[in-house]
């Protein structure tokens, strides 16, 4: 059985991991609410500034201390459990994105 080498696209995704980490650790200072997306629709906003869990169907977040997470996914490799901040849980189809309450979404003149 020959072994696949690494290649360049396998570099690039690892890039990209690494700069999605470190500014959603970023965000993860800033944020103080987050808006939970299930199959792309706009599930729940929650704050977090209050601890809570919230229950999904397949997935379980955990809002504790200012910072979310998941808790619980009954996907395959469980990425998503080992991520705080943004997180994407590609197979059940959930995100979740950190954003400021004082943020502007959009200026009407």
């Amino acid at each position: 059985m020959r072994r696949k080498s690494f290649t360049a696209a396998d570099g690039a995704l690892l890039a990209f991991l690494a700069l999605t980490a470190l500014f959603s650790s970023a965000l993860l200072q800033s944020g103080n609410t987050a808006d939970i997306y299930v199959r792309g629709a706009l599930y729940s906003s929650v704050s977090l500034d209050k601890d809570c869990i919230i229950e999904l169907e397949g997935n379980a977040l955990e809002v504790k201390d200012g910072k979310i997470r998941m808790i619980f996914s009954d996907c395959p490799n469980h990425a998503c459990e080992k991520a705080e901040g943004n997180i994407l849980c590609v197979p059940n189809q959930v995100s979740v994105v950190l954003r400021n309450k004082e943020e502007l979404d959009a200026v009407v003149r």
